[in-house]
């Protein structure tokens, strides 16, 4: 981890933990500018905005983290989890997505979030989401919950997703040599986990599977795991999977 890595994430655990002062505050501002005007996925978005690139840094930092992150256990474990949470911000901002920042930042009692929670799926997405509103869920809620999920685990959560789990059998990485090129430890142990499963079985034991990363996901998203909701499943492990491909 690099000493500026290092000082950031110091800083924002403290921010949790026992809060910081003035002077601190501005050194966390300056770690934050520094990482995300450095995030390359944002370049096209930020060249579409009327306004130069540092005012939306400043907005990003005062708008989310210094109002609605404030008081919340919203944890990073490196400092380029920001950079999805940044390009999220600008997607919002610049009308492209309507995300229900509050559901997943623990301001689920903003009558100002609820307010902003327009359906705006295409007909496909309709489609493929037809059984999820039904337990009050759309592709946008569990969009910004993969992206949070992906961003709160380990570095070799998103790799496990990204180049096994939700690839096509073809193009899919074994497990053991993404262990062993990137050095993760027991493979075995991380599929069970994160809850790797196989396609063509799908879960097997579903008490056990509420006990994985996955499986704490769903129930986290209101998806309760059985048999009677692999629909619903599936369906948010395709979401999950599209941001993963990306991330």
């Amino acid at each position: 981890m690099s000493e500026q890595q290092n000082k950031l994430l110091k800083l924002w655990d403290k921010r949790i933990d026992k809060g910081l002062d003035e002077k601190e505050w501005a050194l966390l501002y300056q770690e934050v500018i520094e990482v995300v005007s450095q995030c390359y996925s944002c370049v096209g978005l930020l060249a579409k905005f009327p306004e130069p690139a540092e005012n939306y840094y400043t907005n990003f930092f005062t708008e989310i983290i210094f109002i609605r992150l404030e008081g919340k256990d919203f944890r990073l474990n490196r400092s380029q989890s920001l950079c999805p949470l940044f390009k999220n911000y600008l997607l919002t901002i610049n009308g492209v997505l309507d995300r229900d920042w509050g559901r997943y930042l623990g301001d689920t009692d903003n009558d100002e979030v609820k307010n902003n929670l327009e359906n705006k799926a295409t007909s496909s997405e309709d489609k493929r989401m037809e059984s999820l509103p039904e337990i009050g869920l759309n592709n946008k809620i569990i969009t910004t919950a993969a992206l949070v999920f992906l961003e709160q685990h380990e570095e070799w959560v998103a790799l496990y997703l990204k180049y096994h789990f939700c690839q096509d059998k073809d193009k899919r990485i074994t497990m053991d040599k993404l262990t062993k090129k990137h050095g993760f430890t027991s493979y075995h142990y991380n599929a069970k986990k994160l809850g790797c499963i196989q396609r063509k079985k799908g879960i097997v034991d579903y008490i056990s599977y509420k006990k994985t990363y996955l499986g704490e996901w769903l129930l986290g998203l209101g998806i309760e795991i059985s048999a009677k909701n692999r629909s619903e499943i599936y369906q948010a492990f395709e979401i999950l999977c599209s941001e993963s491909l990306t991330y």
